[in-house]
């Protein structure tokens, strides 16, 4: 075997052994989005929808779910419970949380609509949104960074 061939496999057995190494990086969406929203989401969900797309330096999180009919009633008294719910706030429309004098605005904000819950927070250059439908039984988080050139 020729000096170039030793070359060649040394480098292809390091980068198949470096890339098998490599492990997920990332927080487990669940984890992400209780805590952003002060709701722990019930264990027996069914997992629609798990995505990440990364766009360096900005990246998208999709995190859909469908919650058991038998846990949306407590899923509703935490999101109620939370410190971020806030009754005043009109549901018939989007409303910015810069639109509400709250205490909090740091942490977010809950808010009832027409067809269930909305959680709504900026962090930054970082976005957080959660739409729960109760109709549908389902749960529709997504997570947003936009750390790249922003044009206005």
């Amino acid at each position: 075997m020729g000096i170039s061939k030793k070359i060649y496999f040394t480098f292809l057995v390091l980068a198949v052994t470096g890339l098998s190494s490599c492990k997920q990086s990332r927080r487990p969406s669940k984890e992400r989005f209780e805590e952003i929203s002060r709701v722990i989401i019930p264990e027996g969900i069914t997992v629609q929808k798990d995505e990440f797309y990364d766009m360096s330096p900005d990246y998208t999180i999709i995190y859909e779910v469908k919650i058991p009919q038998s846990d949306m009633t407590s899923l509703i008294k935490k999101i109620k419970r939370s410190g971020l719910y806030h009754i005043t706030v009109p549901y018939k429309r989007k409303v910015s949380m810069y639109e509400v004098q709250i205490d909090n605005d740091d942490d977010g904000i809950w808010k009832q609509t027409e067809t269930g819950y909305n959680f709504f927070k900026e962090d930054g250059k970082t976005q957080y949104s959660i739409d729960i439908d109760t109709t549908s039984m389902m749960f529709m988080a997504w997570e947003g960074y936009t750390g790249g050139l922003v044009l206005k």
